[in-house]
């Protein structure tokens, strides 16, 4: 049986302005995610895109009925609603927790503590990726891995056909969650291996976009979008020393 998932995401409507102490949601990164990979949703759960700080009863903002399901993949959720999700996942059957860390400003290191902490009383796997293109295998952590392996997302990986010097075809083993790398392979097709290359790669990319935060990030001393970007054409390096290397056949029939 396919992956099971169930997205929880703010709803994204900001049309009433904010007030003091409240906080505000984008979706955009897991509205991106739900277009790709729409076919393993079985359940989508939104929040209001501007709440309170503090929440009186956040159990009131999940559904009576959580349907049953692999993976929770929550994106930038208000905080004491994450915290409630080990408990109703568990009791729905779930078997992991995938928290996407692509701002620094979506989680606090407290808030990834607990939750990490609650899913293992409830016995749940935990992933907590900064950012989502990080993600990879663990046997420690089965039920994601077998996500990864069936939507082919985390750690971007690709395979690299080149003939005579030019790239023919680029394969996409694993893609990033936001779908980033299958329009990056689709445009290096045609393109010269040369130093020039590289460019072409982070151009594309960043044309997507990646949506990575530029905010300031104390683990990287950087942003998480240039991490995102550092992993993106580590892939394409990784696939370019392992490539398929042809010469054309006319060539060969003129030695």
């Amino acid at each position: 049986m396919p992956t099971r998932l169930i997205l929880v995401m703010s709803d994204g409507d900001t049309a009433r302005p904010p007030a003091p102490f409240d906080l505000s949601f984008d979706n955009a990164y897991a509205a991106g995610f739900a277009s790709h990979w729409g076919d393993y949703i079985v359940q989508t759960i939104t929040h209001p895109a501007i709440l309170p700080e503090y929440l009186d009863d956040p159990v009131a903002y999940l559904p009576d009925l959580i349907v049953p399901h692999d993976v929770m993949i929550a994106i930038n959720i208000h905080e004491e609603i994450l915290l409630e999700l080990p408990s109703v996942a568990a009791a729905a059957g779930g078997q992991a927790i995938v928290v996407p860390r692509e701002d620094p400003a979506w989680t606090t290191p407290w808030s990834r503590d607990e939750v990490a902490r609650r899913c293992a009383v409830a016995g749940l796997e935990a992933a907590f990726p900064k950012p989502f293109c990080s993600l990879v295998e663990d046997p420690s952590r089965p039920t994601i891995t077998a996500m990864m392996r069936d939507l082919k997302i985390g750690r971007p990986e690709m395979t690299v056909t080149v003939r005579d010097n030019v790239v023919v075809a680029v394969d996409v083993v694993r893609s990033a969650p936001c779908g980033d790398t299958y329009y990056v392979a689709q445009n290096l097709t045609g393109k010269a291996v040369d130093d020039k290359l590289e460019w072409w790669a982070a151009k594309y990319w960043g044309s997507y976009p990646c949506r990575a935060s530029m905010a300031f990030d104390p683990d990287f001393n950087d942003n998480m979008q240039h991490a995102a970007g550092h992993i993106l054409i580590g892939a394409l390096r990784a696939a370019i020393a392992a490539a398929d290397i042809k010469v054309d056949s006319k060539e060969n029939d003129e030695s």
